[in-house]
């Protein structure tokens, strides 16, 4: 079974065409809200949520913040960007409903 995560979203529009931007897919409807399925684990942005973290894994944080650029993401609430590091660099902003965004950058990961 799926991991769900869900996080609330008072209006739920703009943070479904935020994330969708973000992530470049469109949610599925879902009991509890709408639902952004990964396979593996769920986001569920819901009315009832908790405000709370959300990750996202990324090849390349230079890529990421020009997606997000193009897709008008505003990265101006930046909360803050960890650098050299063996874990990668991650940086954490928040949605529109005020939940926080980490992006974490694993170029520099290496399997062990």
């Amino acid at each position: 079974m799926a991991s769900v995560q869900r996080i609330y979203a008072r209006d739920i529009p703009a943070t479904r065409r935020w994330y969708s931007a973000l992530l470049g897919f469109e949610p599925n409807e879902d009991l509890h809200g709408l639902c952004y399925d990964f396979g593996t684990h769920s986001l569920v942005l819901s009315p009832s949520g908790d405000k709370g973290l959300f990750g996202l894994m990324v090849s390349s944080m230079k890529d990421a913040r020009q997606r997000f650029k193009q897709q008008g993401i505003q990265l101006d609430e930046v909360l803050g960007t960890i650098g050299n590091h063996d874990e990668g660099e991650t940086a954490s902003f928040r949605d529109p409903a005020g939940n926080q965004v980490m992006v974490l950058d694993q170029s520099n990961i290496t399997a062990s």
